[in-house]
């Protein structure tokens, strides 16, 4: 069986299980994407929870913890 995946630029005639395993693959890329960003802001929420010991943050100390933890 055959399918056509079309997109903004081309259209491409695909086997069922090439379409499965492109689908899978770009699955797989996002899991990936979704635990980094994870992993930001958990480190990112332990760098706050210790400045909130302090009292007030002020947004310069708050876009340097930002900076230093979230990488994109």
């Amino acid at each position: 069986m055959r399918f056509i995946e079309k997109n903004k630029h081309r259209t491409i005639e695909k086997d069922t299980m090439e379409l499965a395993m492109s689908w899978y693959y770009r699955y797989r890329e996002k899991e990936e994407q979704i635990e980094i960003i994870e992993k930001n802001l958990i480190a990112f929420e332990s760098q706050m929870m210790c400045m909130e010991n302090k009292g007030v943050i002020d947004v310069a100390e708050f876009q340097k913890i930002w900076n230093r933890t979230v990488k994109l």
